[in-house]
């Protein structure tokens, strides 16, 4: 589907292949879907995500927000300038979400691979989030949250310049797990929190 200056809207859609859903100036939503591959593309206006699930997705935009919530992705890539992106109840393999000029929040995300988010001039929030590889990465602004898991798991990169930062290089640098916090200018504030028992069958 492609078009301009209209916003484009799926519901209850199952598709194989890579589906691509591109405009201009105008939104995209996607409610409970499946696919193949999913790819979201507009500009100087939002895209919405939620209850569903594709192999491969990319939600792409400008000067607008992402928001994607309660989905599955083996692979997620989310990007956009001068506006926020939001992922809540995400799960997947891979997820990477890059913005500037705006924050960035991950709530009960869980990957089994990577969790990358990127921003500048922005705030990063993480809440019971976890991957074994997970890289928060800013520039004048706070990183603040809680991961699932124990701070000995992770081999810690972390540093900031002008506030506080509470993990330092903490954790064993041999650890199978990684976690990488960057800022200037802001707070590290990163608390390690048990992960919640799995419900039974």
């Amino acid at each position: 589907v492609k078009t301009s200056d209209s916003g484009v809207r799926a519901e209850d859609v199952t598709l194989g292949g890579k589906v691509q859903l591109i405009t201009s100036n105008s939104g995209i939503r996607v409610e409970r879907g499946v696919f193949d591959a999913l790819q979201c593309k507009t500009s100087n206006s939002g895209i919405a995500l939620s209850d569903t699930n594709a192999r491969d997705c990319e939600a792409a935009t400008s000067n607008s927000g992402i928001t994607v919530e309660r989905c599955a992705f083996e692979d997620c890539l989310c990007k956009t300038s001068n506006s926020r992106i939001t992922l809540e109840d995400v799960t997947g393999g891979r997820c990477e979400a890059v913005t500037d000029n705006a924050r960035v929040t991950a709530e009960r995300c869980s990957f089994s691979r990577q969790l990358w988010l990127t921003t500048i001039n922005g705030a990063i929030q993480v809440d019971a989030a976890a991957a074994p590889d997970i890289s928060l990465q800013t520039s004048n602004g706070a990183i603040k949250g809680t991961l699932l898991g124990e701070e000995a798991d992770y081999a810690v990169i972390s540093r900031t310049s002008n506030a506080k930062n509470n993990l330092q290089e903490a954790g064993s640098q041999n650890a199978s797990n990684r976690l990488r916090a960057v800022t200037s200018n802001g707070r590290i504030r990163l608390e390690f929190v048990p992960a919640p028992p799995e419900s039974e069958a």
